[in-house]
């Protein structure tokens, strides 16, 4: 089993991304409209980091079994995605962002195993502990269900400000921290 989790930053496509927006059809006045896009620019970081196609991988965490988490970079994933995996939002995040950044690379991975592994039912291949832990209900964070469940808090970080190895930590502790909550719900697997 191999717990995996990836942190993201803006990528390079900065310039296309704000190229692409435009302001809501209903500001008419020219002040707003330029208030409204010198807004967007502050946000943009922040919003390209989450974005499926416009993000880049900070970097790749792994815990296998009970070894330490540790980071990996995106070609070292090839061998390992034949195992089990075990994300938080994977689905939905990380998963297709190892796709897409992947294939923008020239990466060989296994695509269509990975792809596999996004299905909303029945992925294969993959626990993805978002769905697990809320019964496909509610869902929460990461930090809230640790709280919740194991009395445990996530370290802070400042995304626009922590250093690449303050990044590269806070990888590694979510997932040392996903796998504490995956052995805890284990038993409903």
């Amino acid at each position: 089993m191999i717990i995996l989790d990836i942190e993201t930053k803006a990528g390079e496509l900065t310039e296309t991304y704000l190229s692409n927006l435009s302001a809501p059809k209903n500001y008419k006045d020219e002040e707003k409209i330029k208030e409204w896009m010198e807004n967007k620019k502050k946000e943009v970081n922040r919003e390209l980091a989450i974005d499926q196609d416009y993000s880049e991988i900070a970097c790749i965490g792994v815990k296998i079994d009970d070894e330490p988490a540790k980071i990996v970079k995106l070609s070292e994933l090839r061998d390992l995605v034949s195992e089990q995996i075990v994300t938080f939002n994977g689905k939905s995040f990380d998963l297709p962002i190892l796709i897409k950044n992947g294939l923008k690379n020239k990466i060989d991975l296994p695509y269509v195993r990975l792809k596999e592994m996004t299905k909303k039912w029945n992925a294969v291949g993959h626990i993805d502990l978002i769905e697990l832990v809320s019964f496909n209900g509610q869902y929460k964070s990461l930090d809230e269900y640790l709280q919740i469940y194991l009395g445990i808090k996530k370290t802070p970080i400042d995304f626009n400000t922590c250093t690449q190895e303050e990044l590269e930590a806070h990888c590694k502790e979510d997932c040392e921290n996903t796998y504490k909550l995956f052995k805890f719900f284990e038993p409903t697997i």
